[in-house]
């Protein structure tokens, strides 16, 4: 994201976390259209608002895109807290960004429809809203798998990110169609070649 985009991003969402808006699932129609760099950014850019505290989650337990692009993290997350085999506590990190704090993908021997099935995610999302003031997922593609409607129904905001020259307008039509359109946050376009880089339309 811009600089500019990522403000207005950052600006709107903390707006709405104070009225209980509080957890983001971002999500595109296809793969490599941004969405895990615009779940960094956007995390980035909230947590330098003061007094706003700020979970990233990488929910995308089949590509890990958000962990690997972390690089050094420990390695349990979020598929083991999901097994029950950590607490929600054990797989926070906190980041050299102050208010910013990370949830890894964690193990990778567990199918993740299986997992975001349960109980436990909705769990997960009760005890991050109450110790963060926003809680942004780096969740699968929307036409991957069930993945995301499970993870979807728990979230109280989507945001689309779809990228230029890449997304097809009908598979964004259809997307959007079967999104829950009062959690629709907005639509992040990615790769513009316009001089004001990305733009968020809400």
């Amino acid at each position: 994201l811009s600089d500019w985009s990522s403000d207005v991003c950052s600006s709107d969402l903390s707006s709405q976390a104070k009225q209980g808006f509080r957890s983001i699932a971002i999500t595109s129609v296809g793969r490599s259209e941004g969405k895990t760099l615009t779940a960094f950014n956007l995390a980035y850019c909230c947590a330098n608002v003061e007094n706003l505290s700020v979970l990233l989650i990488d929910g995308d337990l089949r590509n890990r895109s958000l962990t690997t692009l972390f690089g050094r993290l420990p390695s349990v997350g979020l598929a083991d807290v999901m097994s029950s085999r950590a607490s929600c506590e054990e797989a926070t990190v906190r980041t050299d960004v102050p208010n910013l704090y990370v949830m890894s993908a964690g193990s990778n021997d567990s199918a993740s429809t299986e997992l975001f099935s349960t109980e436990k995610w909705s769990q997960l999302i009760r005890w991050s809203r109450h110790h963060f003031k926003i809680v942004l997922i780096d969740a699968l593609s929307m036409g991957a798998s069930a993945d995301f409607e499970l993870m979807a129904q728990e979230s109280d905001g989507i945001l689309l990110v779809v990228r230029a020259r890449s997304t097809q307008r009908e598979a964004l039509r259809m997307a959007i169609e079967q999104l829950d359109a009062s959690k629709l946050v907005g639509v992040v376009w990615n790769g513009s070649p316009s001089e004001r880089g990305n733009n968020f339309h809400s």
